[in-house]
């Protein structure tokens, strides 16, 4: 801007010496030989020369000036994106129930009534919800206990039993309350998840009841993780609980 400015001092202080130098002329000539006179185009010549006077006199204070035009980004219309996210993470939570809904089915439709076909279903389920242990109980209603059926990563430590009775530790009291249970907050060796490397204790331990529509309790999910279940999690879990439910009915 301020090079155009200079530029533009420059052309104007050219035009005004033309401009002076041709009204300077054309005085001598009118005053030297009375049968002259100004015309329309002297008139015009003045004025233009007052008009670049005045435009050389405010150039250098225009220049020395800095730029008060302030540019501000134009705002970005973020309804659209916005809109556009929440369709897209919509539609990813359809196609993850999608897909998990089509694999039980393929696994069901290999074998449908064995401890081994919850397994895979657990193990599928596991691997979804990135849990690092996951355990089946099955209830037995006539003798009042849970026993441990299924597992995903689990390693049983010494002298643990596989089996409770109803209100019996947590297994046992989400068996005979029929209610959810989460641990949030696990001492440390409480639960270990092992790898090859090593060892860690889970920050979540969820214990959840299903069963069938009567509302009767065949059996206890227990899973732990790393991090909190989302709401995508949970309905994975549901599935995985409906099939497993219907799978325990006829063992």
């Amino acid at each position: 801007m301020k090079k155009i400015v200079e530029r533009i001092n420059i052309v104007a202080h050219i035009f005004f010496l033309v401009g002076l130098l041709y009204l300077t002329c054309r005085y001598f000539i009118v005053h030297q030989n009375t049968t002259m006179v100004y015309t329309r185009y002297d008139e015009a010549a003045i004025a233009c020369v007052l008009l670049l006077a005045v435009g050389i006199v405010l150039l250098p204070y225009l220049i020395s000036q800095k730029s008060s035009i302030i540019y501000v980004d134009r705002l970005k219309d973020t309804t659209k994106d916005t809109a556009k996210l929440g369709s897209d993470a919509i539609n990813n939570q359809v196609d993850v129930l999608t897909h998990f809904t089509q694999s039980i089915t393929q696994i069901r439709s290999i074998d449908n009534t064995t401890i081994a076909t919850i397994e895979k279903i657990l193990s599928l389920l596991c691997a979804s919800i990135h849990a690092g242990q996951g355990v089946v109980y099955k209830i037995n209603k006539e003798q009042a206990y849970a026993a441990l059926i299924a597992s995903y990563a689990f390693v049983a430590k010494e002298n643990q039993i596989a089996k409770y009775e109803f209100g019996e530790g947590l297994i046992g009291l989400a068996a005979k309350e029929n209610r959810m249970m989460k641990l949030d907050n696990i001492p440390q060796g409480y639960i270990n998840i092992f790898s090859g490397l090593g060892s860690s204790s889970p920050a979540f331990l969820y214990i959840l009841p299903f069963g069938n529509a009567e509302s009767d309790v065949l059996g206890i999910l227990e899973v732990a993780l790393f991090k909190d279940l989302t709401n995508t999690d949970f309905q994975l879990i549901e599935e995985a609980k409906v099939n497993m439910a219907s799978i325990i009915s006829q063992l």
